[in-house]
This record gives C-alpha cells, structure tokens and sequence, in this order.
C-alpha cells in the first residue's frame, strides 16, 4: 500500500508541477558573412526560472535567493568590434576587458547594504566564473552612474553600479563555467561547436551573462551589518535546496524565494577570421577601402570541426540561422519582384540543404534550420548523418560589397599624455544618412516647429565617463565644440552628474545629458586632468606599460517605436511546424528591440612617472650577498676542522678561531649600532644601568 501511494504522489507531481509548464531552455545560432571576408558566429541560449525547475543552473538561483538582485549584466570582451569594417553591432557589444553593471531591488535604499550586496555579487561571481571580479568590490573601480543605465529619460534617475576591469584577460578558464550553467554543459547541442582554438583564435570575442528577476521577496535582502549573522555567506550556506519537497498541497507559498521568477541569457558573439589563403587570393583588410574581397565557404563542421549540429536533449528548441544581409542580396542581381527563395540559391551563393524557414526584415533574409527535427545527440560522438550539416557555398569571386554604415562613431583619445597634466578628448561623428534612427521628435518644444508645421528635431544623448583618482579631473575646464564652433554647456545641457574623486582610492564620475540640433555633423567633448604623484605601493605589476582609461559610454536617448525593425515568415517548408511563431524565437526578438543606443569608446592607457623599481632589488640583492657571506665565514670557523696537526698545533688553530670569530662578532654588531640609532639607544641605556657611563654622556 505505501508504495502505492509513493507511485501517486511522484505522478501527481510529474502531472502537477509548474515545471512541467513553465520550465524552458532554448539554444539558437546565428552565422552571418562579413564584408571583409570574416564570419560572424553569434550562440544565444536562454533559461527561464520556475518553480521546481531542474533546467536553471543551481548557482544562479543561489545568487537570486541569497542576493537583492534584480539585473545584472556581466561581460568578458577580448578584441575590438570594429564597426567601420563590420558595420554596426546588432546586439550589446562592451570594451575590451570584464564589464559588470547590476541594479538591486527597489526597496533597497539604503547605500551602505547596497555597496555590501555590490561587495557579496562581485565576490560570487568571481569565484563562479574564476575572474578578478573581487576587484570591483573596490571603491576606486566602480561607479553609480544615474542617466547611463536608465530608462531613456533624463530627468529619471536609476540607481546601477557600474564597474569595469580593462585589464582582465578573457581565456578557457572563463568559458568553462560559463557552459556548465547550461543544461547540457558543453555534451550536447550547439555547445559541441565550441573548439577551444576557434573561439580563442577569433578577431573579437564577447562572451555575455544577463539575468532579470522577475518579483520581489521579502526575504531577499543582505544585512548590512558584516557582524551580524545573517549575512549573504551564511545564507548561502543555510539556502535549503530548490529540489526540497514542497508541502503536501504541491504548492509553494507565495513569499517563498522559489515562487520568483528569473530569465539568464548567455551569449557568445565571434568573428571568425578567414582560413589561410594562398598568396595571390589574400584577402585585402584596409581600414579605409576594402573594395573586393575573397569569401570562403560557411560550413560549420569546417568552422568548428566538428561532424555537425545536433539538438540539446533538454532544449525546447535549437534553431540555426544564416543571416544574408539585403546589401548583400542587392549585388545578386535579382529582379525587382524576386521573392525571398532567392535568398536560399541564386547566382552569388547557394544554401544547402533548403531551410525549413524564411524570414525577412527590412534589413537581412534569415534562412533558419531546425535542428530539433533531427535525432537528439545522446553521445559527443555522433554520427554525422544524424546531425544538421547547414553550408553556404559561394559562386561568384571577388564580391564587392560594403558594410552598412554606423550611424555614428565615438572615439577617446588623450592629448599631452607625457606631461604632468593632460586632457581627456571625447569625440562623436554623425553619418549624415545613417543618423535618422538617433534622431528624437521635440515634442515638449512645439515652438520650434518650423515654417511647414513640422516637428523639429534633435539628438539627444548622455555622456558617461569615469575616472580613477590619480587622473584629478579639472570640472573648471570642460570646453564643448559642435561642428569645429564653441557651445556653451548651459545652453544644450539637459541634466548633469558630476562627483568629483574623494581622495586615494575613490573614482570620479561624469555624467552629461546634451541636446543638439538634428544638422549636428560633431561633437567634442575636452577636460583637463592633473596626474597624481604615486607611491611605490599604488603601482600595479606592470607600471610601465601605463594606466587605463576605461571606456566611455555614449547613450543615445531614442526610445521611438518606429524604429524597430519586426521580423516576418515569407516561406515555409511541408516540415516546418505551423504552430511555430516568432515569439519562441528569443534571437529575433533581441534583433528586433535593439537599437545600437547604447556605444563605447575604446580605452586609453596613459603613462605616470614610476619610479625605478631595481633599486629595492639590488638593496635585496647586496644585503643578502653580505649576510651569507658573513655567515659563512662564521659557520667555516667554528665548525672547521684542519687536517694532519698535532694536539698542540690544534689548541692554537682553536683559540685562532674563536678569536677570529669574536673579531667578526664585534665588527658586526659595531657595524649594526652605527647605523640603527634605536640600536645605539638601547645601548646606551644598557651601559648607564651597568654603570659603566654617567647619564649626561
């Protein structure tokens, strides 16, 4: 009878859970040609939180339970994402280095529990994705910007913390927890194409983290008070597990922290360089021009060497997709009334074997292939003929063919970098025809309407830059210029943070949120820094090779809706499910929702006179060669023994010796008293109280 009921309570809860619902993970893939003959290679995989979810990684419902977390964004960058080669970036891109911005629950005001909460985060995700992410716990490396991060509103102020390691190197030792928070950790599905050689030999590598909690708990909440007990670490010590059994309802209460709900996106964005060539099909890479260049055929197995792609066992989904951009299709020569199907073969490439789907924006075709519909990998090593092998195959060499243009590009540079004071130089080009999208209507302005009842225009944008505390930042001297005319800030500014660095070991901070007129070709952005004057103690390991900047942000304030670019099916296959919408493809709609508003500058390093470290090493070095040789001459006196002497010749050898020794003694010891004078102190003191000396002496 009691195994009976055991059999009924495990099928109730098979049947019953919100799991069974509400658990989903999905894996995509997104390959793209270049305009220089690279590839772009972008893996998308989301997770969604629920209630008795065995698919979310442990460690990440940890941190919600135990942390007030209500987003976080965690970036390793290695590479620069050149936009003038390969166009505009269509998702997040970040600097070089490790990036990390959080935001805390909103009943979380207090400062003091939200820099310990930041310290605990920092702390966890260090060890999680062994990084030198402790090192933002730091005050002199993070930052609280209010207008970056917000809402697209400058008069709205959000609370994140913003910290930023350009240093940190990015390598194997990141990637491996990154693929064990997902299901399948790197055995099955699209993790399989991850050859460590690949993706560490790629031109730009970003590998991304985003999580977003979903409600609130009471419960979730750090104390402040690093003496008290309940603190994050004991928390995490004494979290009961996900997996416990719940009541006898099957119902968890509405405060429990399992009862949340969260989604964690983890990305990986790469551009593949190109195979070696032979000398005379080198491909041309110019910054300037890069005219016609030689394309190799996409094929992942080639790309990842790998036998194919096959599906994640635990996936709701896995979807491959071939993004052809519509500049691309222009140079194919298609009719004017050509239908999407000439994505898939015409006189420029060919698609093999014929995706499942079509669609098309107003910007790229994208054939997509569902792996799902092939046989599920249960082994790593799987026949290819149980795999999805998708290819492009080109048919015409050279393609001359330009990358789209960016709207806009930002740059910071550093004049006078060899002197004691230098300035910081921020700068911003507009593109005439590709700014439409970051310009904003005037609508709280109607006066400005010009002579045809039109609205008129602007571009608003907000600056975000911060400063460690060596470089002391001269606010007195900001000078603004648009198209080479000086400005006044007073008359363009719409609001401003500026928080000046405390002393050693702080951070400054600056904000500006400008308004200018819609014909704006430039901007320049200048302020004076003084350098500080270091210790021995403030360098870093490599003092020599300089100090870094970090990057600026330039946030664009557009939030128009028209801007977005929605996705469309134009063709499907008999195999291709009808149910299928573009509301489960979670690519697209990322693709779709961003708008490129948010751009950094790359970082700069700038020199600071250091001091020459060899001195202490060879005061090191001459000290010790004194010591040993002291020593040694002490230890051969008294415990050297001669050989062949007589009893007699040997009593004089041994009072010789303890001579020689006392000699060696006292001139060390004089030698010691001469130059410590505390040493001199104390025996003085010795010989009054001995008598041997009068106290006025």
């Amino acid at each position: 009878m009691v195994w009976k009921v055991a059999i009924c309570a495990v099928l109730r809860l098979l049947l019953l859970s919100p799991c069974a619902i509400k658990a989903k993970f999905t894996e995509e893939l997104l390959v793209q040609p270049l305009s220089d003959g690279t590839t772009l290679v972008h893996f998308h995989f989301q997770s969604e939180l629920a209630t008795n979810d065995l698919i979310f990684p442990k460690a990440i419902r940890h941190l919600i339970v135990n942390l007030p977390v209500q987003e976080l964004d965690l970036a390793f960058v290695r590479g620069r994402w050149f936009a003038d080669r390969w166009g505009p970036p269509q998702l997040p891109v970040t600097p070089p280095g490790a990036t990390l911005r959080s935001r805390f629950l909103p009943h979380i005001q207090d400062m003091q529990e939200m820099q310990y909460a930041w310290g605990n985060l920092t702390h966890t995700l260090s060890g999680l994705f062994c990084s030198s992410l402790n090192f933002l716990a730091d005050a002199a490396m993070v930052s609280m910007p209010v207008h970056a991060f917000g809402d697209h509103n400058p008069e709205v102020a959000t609370q994140w913390f913003y910290g930023s390691l350009p240093r940190e190197a990015v390598c194997t030792e990141n990637l491996t927890p990154w693929l064990k928070l997902l299901p399948c950790q790197g055995r099955q599905g699209l993790t399989q194409l991850m050859d460590r050689p690949t993706l560490y030999g790629a031109s730009f590598h970003a590998m991304r983290v985003h999580l977003q909690v979903h409600g609130q708990a009471h419960n979730r909440s750090c104390a402040a008070d690093t003496g008290s007990g309940n603190t994050c670490a004991n928390n995490m010590a004494d979290m009961p597990d996900p997996d416990a059994q719940q009541d006898a309802q099957g119902n968890a209460s509405h405060d429990s922290p399992h009862a949340l709900e969260a989604t964690l996106t983890q990305t990986l964005t790469l551009v593949l360089r190109p195979e070696q060539l032979h000398t005379q099909d080198k491909i041309q890479t110019t910054f300037s021009n890069f005219g016609k260049v030689v394309h190799q055929n996409i094929d992942l197995q080639r790309l990842f060497n790998v036998p194919g792609v096959a599906a994640c066992s635990k996936a709701t989904h896995t979807h491959v997709y071939f993004s052809m951009p519509k500049s691309l299709l222009a140079k194919a020569d298609l009719p004017q009334n050509a239908s999407d199907l000439q994505a898939i073969s015409n006189s420029l490439y060919s698609a093999s074997p014929a995706p499942d789907t079509v669609i098309s924006s107003s910007s790229a075709v994208l054939l997509l292939y569902n792996v799902t519909a092939f046989k599920k990998a249960e082994q790593p090593g799987m026949p290819s003929e149980q795999c999805s092998q998708p290819s492009l195959t080109w048919h015409q060499q050279p393609v001359d063919w330009q990358a789209q243009t960016p709207p806009v590009q930002v740059q910071q540079s550093v004049a006078g970098r060899f002197g004691d004071r230098g300035t910081l130089v921020l700068q911003m080009h507009l593109h005439e025809t590709a700014k439409a999208s970051l310009l904003t209507s005037n609508l709280e302005h109607s006066s400005q309407k010009n002579l045809t009842g039109q609205e008129s225009q602007s571009l608003r944008f907000c600056i975000f830059q911060m400063v460690p505390w060596y470089f002391r930042l001269l606010y007195h001297t900001m000078h603004f210029r648009v198209d080479d005319q000086d400005v006044k800030l007073d008359d363009v500014l719409l609001a401003h943070h500026l928080q000046p660095a405390e002393g050693p070991g702080t951070i400054a901070l600056l904000e500006l949120c400008l308004r200018l007129p819609a014909a704006t070709a430039t901007g320049l952005l200048t302020i004076d820094f003084q350098k500080a004057f270091l210790t021995v103690f403030d360098h870093p390991p490599d003092a020599h090779r300089g100090f870094d900047v970090p990057a600026a942000l330039f946030t664009f304030l557009d939030s128009e809706a028209e801007h977005q670019d929605p996705w469309m099916v134009t063709h499907r296959t008999h195999a291709a499910p009808q149910s299928d919408t573009l509301a489960d493809h979670n690519i697209l709609q990322h693709l779709a929702t961003y708008k490129g508003s948010r751009i950094y500058t790359t970082g700069v390093l700038v020199p600071l006179p250091s001091p020459d470290f060899s001195m202490p090493y060879n005061v090191c070095c001459l000290t010790c060669t004194v010591l040993a040789i002291y020593i040694l001459g002490v230890m051969s006196l008294v415990f050297g023994k001669p050989e062949d002497a007589s009893e007699s010749v040997k009593a004089k050898d041994k009072y010789k010796r303890f001579l020689r020794m006392g000699i060696l003694l006292v001139c060390f010891l004089g030698l010691a008293v001469a130059l410590d004078k505390s040493l001199q102190r104390q025996l003085q003191q010795l010989l009054v109280e001995l008598g041997l000396i009068n106290e006025q002496v």
